[in-house]
């Protein structure tokens, strides 16, 4: 896995990051640095499980590839993420499988969970 904590990064994450083939989580954590996560990944790590990117000033909407990856640990809290929080048709097979989902204290997203 791959961790970046501490204030002074910033910038996309690359997309050949994500495409790792090894890569099995990836941590951006209490960064203060402007943030943002690529629209598109054409081959996510089937590996990546976990992606915490909390407290770390994430901009933009939640991207797709997110909900199709693999992940099941997914910690969005506390950034700007604005848009909706799940693509409607991805949420029925995507909330099966998660075990931990935190997206609290983004002011700009919206939507809710399922019964």
């Amino acid at each position: 896995g791959i961790l970046f904590n501490g204030p002074d990064f910033g910038g996309e994450i690359p997309v050949s990051l994500l495409e790792l083939p090894s890569l099995s989580y990836l941590t951006v954590k209490q960064n203060s640095g402007s943030w943002s996560l690529p629209d598109n990944v054409d081959n996510i790590s089937p590996k990546l499980t976990n992606l915490d990117v909390s407290h770390s000033n994430f901009r933009g909407t939640i991207p797709r590839w997110i909900y199709e990856s693999n992940v099941v640990v997914l910690d969005l809290a506390f950034n700007e993420f604005q848009g909706p929080i799940f693509p409607e048709d991805e949420i029925i097979d995507f909330l099966p499988r998660i075990e931990l989902l935190s997206y609290h204290g983004n002011r700009h997203l919206y939507g809710t969970l399922p019964d």
